[in-house]
């Protein structure tokens, strides 16, 4: 099945990600919530930016897991502690003089000041480079004045979510019956060793294999939706599953387009 055309629906339930971050997930929004079937139960294995947790009404058991131990602080200190977060920032300019002292200078000494942090690198960082080799983006130049909208939103969101920093294969295996996963897996498939290394936490290709063995082993009593750049080899990978090819993304290049495989109907 093929998707030719992605069209926009009002979505009463759609936040921002607070975060900036890279992947086609946002340009595809509406039409992988189109995919997702009813679920008491959500998870994401690799939730990175969590568009789609965001993007989508809020089950009644939610779980948000990523290998990055920062990025998890940051979504913590949101909930928990937004308004203290937002204290933390308020004041704060976007310069090349601030963006140093957070890089290089700030030494953070709690899961707290490591939120004050990450927040402030990645929302004034390239979004095509990574949290290992943050670079600032020029273009960033306004005060920040969204940030306390964004974070007080999301932090309503979170109430309730648990979350987590581990390897994929917890959330896979532990996921209660009734659930439904939405994986994003970090990196193409086709990524050589060397642009992982680029990388703060790099997916190789055994991790691609070892993540299509896992889900391969699932029990049919929870679902997934797995979504990737499109490429030939996972569709022999997950020869096994129904697969969607989303294109003609918004904001990408004609040629780009996302190869999305659930186990499944529509």
């Amino acid at each position: 099945m093929k998707t030719k055309d992605l069209k926009k629906t009002d979505n009463p339930h759609f936040v921002h990600s607070p975060f900036r971050y890279s992947g086609n997930q946002i340009y595809a929004l509406d039409a992988l919530l189109s995919l997702i079937p009813e679920h008491r139960y959500y998870a994401e294995p690799f939730c990175g930016g969590a568009s789609i947790f965001f993007g989508k009404s809020k089950a009644e058991g939610n779980w948000l897991n990523d290998i990055d131990k920062e990025l998890i602080e940051t979504y913590i200190a949101i909930r928990d502690q937004p308004e203290t977060l937002i204290a933390a920032l308020t004041g704060e300019e976007i310069s090349e003089r601030r963006y140093n002292h957070f890089k290089t200078e700030f030494i953070p000494r709690n899961g707290f000041e490591t939120a004050v942090r990450w927040f402030y690198l990645n929302r004034t960082s390239r979004i095509e480079t990574m949290s290992k080799f943050w670079r600032r983006d020029k273009k960033i130049t306004p005060i920040p004045t969204d940030w306390v909208n964004s974070i007080l939103e999301c932090s309503k969101k979170l109430q309730g979510v648990r979350l987590t920093c581990g390897d994929f294969e917890k959330i896979i295996n532990e996921a209660p019956e009734g659930s439904f996963l939405v994986i994003t897996p970090p990196y193409s498939i086709h990524h050589s060793s060397a642009q992982n290394r680029e990388h703060k936490h790099p997916f190789e290709r055994e991790s691609h294999f070892r993540l299509a063995n896992a889900l391969k082993l699932i029990d049919g009593k929870v679902r997934f939706l797995v979504t990737y750049n499109e490429h030939e080899e996972l569709r022999r990978m997950y020869s096994w599953g129904d697969h969607i090819i989303i294109s003609n993304l918004p904001n990408k290049p004609p040629q780009k387009e996302e190869i999305v495989i659930m186990n499944y109907k529509i």
